[in-house]
């Protein structure tokens, strides 16, 4: 069985970075150590990861790539999670930045779902984005909402994205 569900980027957590690995970076660049400036290290690592992410989604399957895309979710605010209504992004880039909105994030592909939990100081916002058919923009267009059950209105995603 083909694995469609896994993690595209992670920034949340230190996004995986320990201090062994700043040490280490500090040793192959002949750079001296500081303890202090680990967390000014790993922002900026973090910054250049989320750059390279965004660079390798511009090569992502023609099939996606340019395709509009339909943005679902939540809110996760100190007194509740009220439900954003639907909205259109004219491709995968703009909508992810979107929802991300310099907050941390995990971009998980889940089948033919992107999935965004971008955790900020009240809590974590929860979208769904959805590449949509042409069909699929047109019905949204048309009618400020389409149904993302209905195989017609959405494109299947690729295996891997890029």
């Amino acid at each position: 069985m083909k694995k469609s569900n896994y993690e595209l980027f992670n920034n949340v957590d230190l996004g995986g970075y320990k201090l062994e690995d700043y040490q280490e970076f500090c040793n192959d660049n002949q750079i001296e150590f500081n303890e202090n400036e680990f967390y000014d290290w790993v922002s900026e690592q973090l910054d250049i990861d989320l750059e390279c992410f965004f660079t390798n989604l511009k090569y992502a399957d023609k099939s996606i790539r340019d395709k509009s895309v339909l943005i679902e979710g939540t809110l996760g605010l100190w007194w509740g999670h009220p439900t954003i209504d639907a909205k259109m992004c004219d491709n995968i880039i703009d909508a992810i930045q979107l929802c991300i909105n310099g907050n941390n994030c995990r971009i998980n592909k889940n089948g033919n779902k992107i999935i965004i939990e971008s955790v900020h100081h009240d809590g974590t916002n929860i979208f769904e984005l959805t590449i949509l058919s042409d069909l699929g923009r047109e019905r949204f267009l048309r009618n400020g909402k389409v149904s993302t059950t209905n195989y017609a209105n959405f494109v299947k995603l690729p295996m891997y994205l890029f």
